[in-house]
């Protein structure tokens, strides 16, 4: 599901509307900083606050059927107006484009994936942003993203839940976002703790493989190869022999060759994801 489709999921509903202010003068009232308002289409669509108390941020996402129009209590606030991804908006995913705005956000969005299944019973999912793009996993745990129209000024992860469950738990919210974190940490980092020890192994034969690694020098050795074989078949023809052992190897060479080129393009795009998102 698009993020267009998840934002207009409720249009069926009787749409509320809502003053923005109101919700502001809450937090203002709860000790809760607004540090952005994020809106499409001029809905607002992300609250992005703080707990002054205890430093928590959180992301309430606020579903279609509640009109959130942002006016001119906005005027002190970050505001962010986002826009759908498309095709035109993101560099074409392609090792040769070198476009790190899609690395990030493929990237980003893998990751999100990966961890849906950790929030699917729970009222809190994840967001990240960065000063081009937010992506979060959804309510239907799916993944979505939009992208900014200006900049912003945080990167990050962070916790998200949507604007009902955010009044249901009221005052509750801050303490039980903190238990939250702490059982998703404990494990998460126990997964890992498993996983990791059985990937030494691969992590150094990688960085060999890359090391020792020469494209001029994987070239010149496949010319050279099929040159060879080329030139023994013809041989064999020219003497009446078979040539079913040539075009076998032949046919090795090329699937080798293009094999171990799509093994060293997936470490390229591993260390340039792992670079931009360090």
């Amino acid at each position: 599901m698009s993020n267009e489709e998840d934002y207009r999921d409720d249009v069926e509903d009787d749409v509320e509307e809502y003053e923005i202010s109101n919700l502001l003068s809450y937090f203002k009232k709860n000790n809760i900083n607004v540090n952005g308002i994020f809106t499409y289409e001029s809905r607002t669509v992300f609250l992005f606050i703080q707990y002054q108390n205890s430093g928590v941020d959180l992301f309430i996402y606020i579903p279609s059927k509640y009109y959130i129009k942002p006016d001119n209590s906005v005027k002190n606030y970050f505001l962010i107006n986002m826009k759908a991804v498309d095709e035109e908006d993101t560099e074409n995913n392609s090792m040769f484009s070198n476009g790190r705005k899609n690395v990030v956000k493929v990237s980003t969005e893998n990751s999100l994936t990966r961890f849906v299944p950790v929030f699917q019973e729970s009222i809190y999912k994840l967001v990240y942003i960065n000063k081009e793009m937010l992506s979060y996993i959804n309510r239907y745990d799916g993944v979505d993203t939009f992208l900014f129209s200006s900049p912003f000024n945080k990167e990050g992860y962070y916790f998200m839940t949507d604007l009902e469950n955010f009044y249901k738990e009221g005052t509750n919210l801050e303490k039980n976002l903190m238990n939250n974190e702490t059982l998703l940490y404990t494990k998460v980092y126990s997964t890992f703790d498993n996983e990791i020890p059985k990937l030494y192994s691969l992590l150094t034969q990688v960085s060999v493989d890359a090391k020792k690694f020469s494209g001029k020098t994987e070239n010149q050795t496949y010319i050279s190869r099929l040159k060879r074989i080329n030139d023994i078949m013809n041989k064999n023809k020219m003497e009446g022999k078979g040539v079913n052992d040539c075009l076998g190897l032949i046919s090795t060479v090329r699937s080798s060759n293009i094999k171990s080129m799509f093994y060293m393009e997936k470490i390229i795009q591993f260390l340039k994801e792992i670079n931009e998102m360090k």
